[in-house]
């Protein structure tokens, strides 16, 4: 095999670096050659690593709000929170191992889990009942 070659991702056979489609199975291929392959926009990193980080911040005070309550769907609801903010900031700083590790090769289904990933936390965070103030005037520190 040479500097130019690779393996095709779905068959295994040797096939250019920079061919898109397979000769042999014509599946695409996507080697990370140009900015155009990446399954990822700069804007949705950007989405990932905003959204996420700004969940991230609010934890503790979640947590906070769950000690002084004792409600247990609080402390439920802040763990899931707290592991789809931290899983979107994850993904948003480090897109290229973790598009691998979930074998994303196209922008439409990296978009599609962006989305539902944060409707689901949307809807998740919508089932926590507030502190009796409400969340503008709680200060738990």
């Amino acid at each position: 095999m040479n500097n130019d070659e690779a393996y095709c991702s779905s068959c295994g056979q040797v096939i250019k670096k920079k061919a898109e489609i397979c000769v042999h199975c014509g599946v695409r291929n996507y080697n990370g050659n140009t900015a155009d392959d990446r399954p990822y926009r700069g804007w949705m990193r950007a989405i990932c690593i905003l959204y996420g980080g700004l969940f991230l911040i609010a934890v503790p005070d979640g947590i906070m709000w769950y000690l002084e309550s004792g409600i247990a769907l609080v402390l439920i609801i802040e763990i899931i929170s707290a592991l789809i903010s931290l899983f979107l900031v994850i993904l948003g700083l480090f897109p290229d191992k973790m598009t691998g590790i979930l074998n994303i090769k196209d922008k439409n289904i990296f978009l599609a889990v962006l989305v539902i990933l944060i409707i689901a936390h949307l809807i998740i965070v919508g089932f926590q009942p507030e502190p009796p103030e409400g969340w503008w005037y709680y200060n738990p520190w």
